[in-house]
């Protein structure tokens, strides 16, 4: 089956709104330092500038002050977002391979085992694809194997049956080949 591409961003919205807001939480706290050095260092200049009077204003260092802050709070914003949107995005290359692993195994429960798994070249998790594939054909050929056993046995049964002249045993082995060939499909 040919990887196909998603429709939808947020496939486990739950999951991928709770990562971004664990990033973009880290990123802001890790980033509430820019201002803090802003700050530390226009008063560095402020001890300095009190010591020379005929230095540029006060009032003119502090306008600039402000216009830096403003510009690094908008900057941190476009930052968060631009980080918010990245991590959905991130996150959905996770999200998507678990959400199909566990659509198929919920149709496993109606279907048996029989759909393989495949994901979108860009998705993490082809290691988990790979081992649910070489896990299931394992599985099928074991089935296969044990199908042979039941029907090669229902059939000497079926033969041992043909050879029995009392009517009650003559019945319960035909009852057991009915069950056998019942397993089978």
């Amino acid at each position: 089956m040919p990887p196909t591409r998603r429709r939808m961003v947020l496939i486990d919205s739950a999951f991928q709104l709770r990562f971004a807001f664990y990033v973009c939480t880290w990123i802001f706290a890790l980033s509430l330092v820019y201002p803090f050095i802003v700050h530390s260092v226009f008063g560095f200049f402020f001890r300095y500038l009190a010591l020379d009077p005929d230095g540029p204003t006060v009032s003119a260092i502090l306008d600039v002050k402000k216009e830096i802050l403003v510009l690094l709070v908008l900057l941190q914003l476009v930052f968060l977002v631009m980080t918010f949107l990245i991590s959905i995005f991130v996150s959905h290359r996770i999200a998507g391979p678990l959400y199909k692993m566990k659509k198929i195994l919920s149709q496993a429960r109606t279907t048996g085992l029989k759909d393989r798994v495949f994901f979108r070249e860009k998705d993490h998790f082809h290691d988990l694809a790979t081992e649910y594939n070489m896990t299931m054909d394992v599985l099928e050929r074991a089935q296969k194997d044990k199908d042979k056993v039941v029907a090669e046995a229902a059939e000497k049964l079926s033969k041992l049956a043909l050879q029995i002249e009392k009517p009650e045993l003559k019945l319960e082995c035909e009852v057991l080949v009915q069950a056998l060939q019942k397993s089978l499909n």
